[in-house]
């Protein structure tokens, strides 16, 4: 067909007024150039390669421009990996509402307790520790017993300090006790000739042994702060306390 053109038709340029059932006029190459007309609805499918466009919505998804898709299924998705995501709505749903960190979450990596093991911890208040502590104080008569301590062979040193913290520490009592300066027994033994020898307090160079105290809780308290023992470097020593608790008025 020669080149012919077509003046006054009516312009349209709005895709709302165009119809799957109207015409394009082409030459087909494939037939000679032969002219031919085909629906718009056939044209839109070769373009995309014989995909279709569903009736609602207002983009076609791309593989790289930001979209929000809206009622999507996901099948076998995969993430920044290799691995295929296998959870499905109801389980990453969830998520929903947490806010916890990866460090939070990661305090429970290793837990081999059970559900049952877990909520023995219903209505715990305050340290566990301390109130185990209590009650074996409490059970105890810690006020009435008499501890005992030792730090074990102690050598190459000219002293040998021992806290009041230390202790009490030793048998977990907590601080609403404290060491009665009152109550305080002290043993220095030697080592001569693979035998230990009780050292006689009066020794002038070796097993000398003081005291201090302080003062605690809202009585004021006089209770011990520390016992020192001076020694002889070059010897070897065992050193035993024995000592009552008594307890803090008001605490």
């Amino acid at each position: 067909m020669i080149d012919i053109t077509i003046q006054d038709l009516d312009l349209i340029t709005s895709p709302s007024l165009l119809a799957n059932g109207d015409i394009f006029h082409f030459q087909d190459v494939s037939d000679a150039y032969t002219d031919k007309v085909a629906a718009l609805s056939a044209i839109a499918e070769f373009i995309l390669r014989e995909k279709s466009i569903p009736s609602v919505g207002s983009e076609i998804v791309t593989d790289s421009a930001t979209q929000t898709l809206t009622n999507k299924k996901l099948t076998s998705p995969k993430i920044n990996s290799d691995t295929t995501i296998t959870a499905n709505g109801a389980d990453i749903n969830k998520l929903s509402g947490m806010t916890s960190t990866t460090a939070e979450l990661n305090k429970l990596h290793g837990v081999i307790a059970s559900t049952a093991e877990i909520n023995y911890l219903t209505g715990v208040t305050s340290s566990i520790q301390t109130q185990i502590n209590n009650i074996a104080n409490q059970s105890q008569d810690v006020t009435s017993r008499i501890y005992h301590y030792s730090p074990g062979v102690i050598s190459g040193v000219t002293s040998q300090i021992i806290n009041e913290a230390t202790l009490r520490a030793e048998y977990g009592i907590n601080s609403s006790y404290r060491v009665d300066p009152d109550s305080i027994s002290v043993s220095v033994y030697k080592l001569e000739t693979e035998r230990w020898y009780l050292l006689p307090p009066a020794s002038a160079t070796e097993g000398i042994i003081f005291f201090n105290t302080t003062t605690a809780g809202p009585a004021s308290q006089t209770v011990l702060n520390s016992i020192n023992v001076a020694l002889s470097s070059s010897e070897s020593y065992r050193i035993v306390v024995n000592y009552k608790v008594l307890a803090l008025a008001g605490v």
